[in-house]
């Protein structure tokens, strides 16, 4: 079924949200419950707190959080796919479009792959007990486990996998010691495993040494057991893959199948991971470019508050002076009338002309409408610094 972008308004998504359970509706939309909660948040639309569809079944009372005002009238659109996955329809469309309808199997390991060669030749140079597994080291070789009796088998199917993905122009590298594939410019590891299966211990005859337990025997004890291969052999995609729903990373023998058949649904898998895997790191480049967006507009408002600040308070300081320097003239004006007068200033020594100028350049100085005479106040930083330092002398 095909998609389709549905868009809507603050308040007619509000009103889904708190009329289907968030899981359902996400389920709707082809997206995760979180995910629909994130976009939700991003958009500033409450949703309904834990317990509250429970309590509403039950007929208890529930509280509806309202809906806040915002000026944003930004549509808020959703792709409406109800149908499957879209990494699965990703990988369902590689595997249709490339005809991987079946991927063949060789009989020899004659021309296999580099990897395979190298990893072969590692395994001929270690002892082989038929019921240990063999394990080479995984930072030099591909990532295969399997006992002496299934190796040439392990061989074989990994070196399918590796042609089949090098073909496609997936390369498998041993990178960070590990076996990788790469698919969509995503790293994704891989191994082939031979599985255990347990087998009831068999008792030594005349061991003396054996603890015994008369009159009572645990069967799930791990010491009446063996583990021994079974030879089932498992490929397996080594990766952590969030969302919703359960992703299949392992193919094992089954009764119906033997590994050999299903090694194009193993194909489909990794490339459904690495869709997924894609699209999360896709997600996190997002979010993180959000982010450093959200950061720079606060910076941005941080420096303008800090300059309007700084505008406010030189405002409030200039008026402070030129109410200072009103009040100096004021002042000035009252001793000049004074003098006039005849009265005598017992504060001014010398030359009374020198006393006024001197007492309306600092009138001048405090207003910040007037330019400011010169004055050796203007040096009060630097004459400040070389005071401290003759009082160290």
């Amino acid at each position: 079924m095909e998609s389709k972008i549905i868009s809507f308004t603050r308040k007619e998504l509000y009103d889904q949200v708190w009329s289907i359970p968030m899981i359902k509706l996400a389920k709707k939309y082809g997206l995760s419950g979180r995910g629909l909660s994130k976009i939700c948040n991003k958009h500033d639309i409450p949703c309904p707190p834990r317990g509250y569809w429970a309590k509403l079944q039950a007929g208890k009372k529930v509280k509806k959080i309202p809906l806040p005002s915002t000026e944003s009238t930004d549509a808020i659109r959703l792709e409406d796919s109800p149908g499957e996955k879209p990494e699965k329809k990703i990988a369902d469309d590689f595997v249709e479009k490339n005809k991987i309808e079946s991927i063949p199997v060789k009989k020899t390991l004659k021309g296999a792959h580099p990897l395979i060669k190298k990893t072969s030749d590692y395994f001929k140079t270690v002892s082989k007990k038929v019921d240990e597994m063999l394990e080479p080291p995984i930072d030099k070789y591909l990532d295969i486990t399997v006992s002496p009796g299934a190796l040439r088998r392990g061989l074989l199917i990994m070196d399918a996998v590796i042609r089949v993905l090098d073909s496609k122009g997936f390369p498998v590298v041993i990178e960070n010691s590990r076996t990788q594939v790469k698919i969509f410019d995503i790293s994704i590891q891989i191994q082939l495993k031979e599985e255990y299966k347990t087998v009831p211990k068999k008792p030594k005859d005349h061991n003396l040494e054996w603890n015994y337990q008369f009159g009572y025997t645990n069967k799930y004890s791990p010491y009446s057991y063996d583990r021994i291969p079974s030879g089932v052999l498992c490929l397996s995609i080594d990766e952590w893959v969030g969302g919703p729903g359960t992703q299949q990373k392992n193919w094992r023998d089954i009764k119906s199948a033997v590994l050999e058949d299903r090694l194009p649904k193993f194909i489909s898998g990794l490339i459904q991971i690495a869709a997924i895997k894609s699209e999360e790191t896709r997600q996190r480049k997002e979010e993180e470019r959000l982010r450093e967006e959200h950061k720079k507009i606060l910076q941005q408002k941080v420096d303008e508050y800090n300059f309007e600040k700084e505008r406010v308070s030189g405002l409030l300081e200039d008026s402070d002076n030129w109410n200072k320097a009103f009040v100096l003239r004021q002042y000035i004006a009252e001793v000049e009338k004074c003098l006039k007068n005849g009265e005598s200033i017992s504060f001014i020594e010398g030359s009374v002309e020198a006393w006024m100028e001197w007492a309306k350049n600092q009138a001048d100085r405090l207003d910040p409408l007037n330019d400011s005479p010169p004055s050796i106040l203007d040096h009060a930083e630097e004459l400040e610094r070389a005071s401290q330092r003759q009082s160290w002398w």
